[in-house]
């Protein structure tokens, strides 16, 4: 089944704070009678969003992308994800930066 919508976020978009079935693709489903997935998690910040849209997203062909973006703590997240990326990567043997797109897509 391909789904119609497909949610991208963190603990907001997961319905972390809200009753089972008041969450955002809930929501959608109720109200649109079309299919929605989300990958919101809590925690979850830009890059790991994208890197679930583009593991899950160009493999499933979703006709519509929600991406929610929350300024509270995105760019915080944004610039931990970066960090651990530039230490998980000298730290360990270099990694092909060909095979880490996404970084390249925030310009790492």
């Amino acid at each position: 089944m391909v789904p119609f919508w497909y949610l991208i976020g963190d603990s907001f978009t997961q319905g972390s704070c809200v009753l089972p079935g008041e969450d955002f693709a809930s929501q959608i489903r109720i109200l649109t009678k079309q299919s929605a997935i989300s990958l919101g998690m809590s925690g979850n910040g830009p890059l790991i969003e994208l890197a679930s849209l583009k593991e899950y997203g160009l493999q499933k062909k979703p006709q519509i992308v929600l991406w929610f973006y929350f300024e509270r703590n995105d760019l915080e997240d944004l610039r931990n994800e970066k960090s651990f990326l530039v230490k998980k990567t000298t730290a360990d043997k270099p990694v092909n930066r060909d095979k880490v797109k996404t970084a390249a897509w925030f310009k790492i």
